[in-house]
């Protein structure tokens, strides 16, 4: 049975989705019972904690809300894992390369909200304030925001740090000969499925391994020639393509594939796509055809 077993990939799906119920469940639970320590108040008054009837925590408010953030966080990032889950077994899309990025994406979101609370508490609040002058459900709103959105998160902060401290060309990453080497782009689906002729379309590729460096091409069903399309790499997962219309002025199949350069990189799978002439689908238009073949 290999790895790319439909009956293999099927047991991994109920595994990683009972797992996934499992782990929000026990998220739930936890939240529910460090909560009471959260709000214990005086100075060093500590709470003793029993989780799962097996592990006993004695815990300071300080400790409590740390414990919280990374709870909530984790939470935020189940939510996010879990609608992505649904979202790929749902369009029987689901790969086993993913199957570490819904593991990992719930450990992520409690990491970067981790830092997001030492920020708030070393940037916001005076040095001497305790946990009694922190608003928890506050802090665990923002703790599950960032943990639902940590994928965006990570996304607009390397734009914003790229921006800001964009090094000359020919410096730094240019000018060493080991650099990491690029994947090889893999094609999911592509958004819509269709467009229509003489008319500007704008696509979105999804799927994995996209970089800076990525390119696009675009083909004519039989090798008929390239499409020349306008591109723009949203993330490592989404590409965006214009089309003019005038390079869409006849109707039939456009194959499109994402190349990476080197160092690595590669070619990805080819996903096809429709190009339609939508008057000529019209009911006048079949009924003109039906009567011509009549006479």
């Amino acid at each position: 049975m290999t790895a790319d077993s439909p009956k293999l990939l099927a047991w991994i799906t109920q595994l990683l989705g009972l797992g996934l119920v499992i782990m929000g469940t026990g998220l739930v639970y936890v939240l529910i019972v460090i909560w009471p320590a959260v709000t214990a108040t005086g100075p060093g008054a500590a709470h003793r904690v029993h989780l799962f009837g097996v592990v006993t925590l004695e815990l300071v408010p300080d400790a409590a809300l740390l414990l919280l953030v990374v709870v909530s966080s984790a939470l935020g990032g189940f939510v996010h894992a879990a609608t992505s889950f649904a979202t790929y077994v749902g369009n029987r899309a689901l790969t086993l390369s993913w199957v570490w990025w819904y593991l990992l994406r719930i450990f992520i979101g409690g990491a970067l909200a981790v830092i997001f609370y030492l920020a708030v508490r070393g940037g916001f609040l005076a040095a001497q304030a305790d946990s009694g002058d922190v608003n928890p459900y506050g802090m665990a709103a923002l703790a599950g925001l960032v943990g639902l959105f940590s994928k965006q998160a990570t996304d607009k902060l390397e734009e914003v740090f790229t921006t800001l401290f964009r090094v000359q060309d020919r410096k730094g990453d240019a000018l060493r000969k080991d650099k990491v080497a690029l994947p090889v782009p893999r094609l999911v689906a592509v958004e819509p499925a269709s467009v229509p002729i003489r008319a500007t379309a704008v696509l979105r590729l999804l799927g994995e391994g996209f970089a800076e460096e990525s390119t696009a091409r675009v083909t004519r069903a039989g090798g008929r020639g390239d499409v020349p399309a306008e591109q723009r790499v949203v993330s490592d997962t989404a590409m965006e393509l214009t089309i003019d219309e005038r390079a869409l002025d006849e109707g039939g199949t456009l194959e499109l594939v994402v190349v990476n350069p080197a160092p690595g990189g590669g070619t990805s799978n080819a996903i096809v796509i429709q190009v339609e002439d939508v008057e000529s689908g019209t009911f006048p238009a079949l009924l003109g055809r039906l009567r011509r073949r009549r006479r």
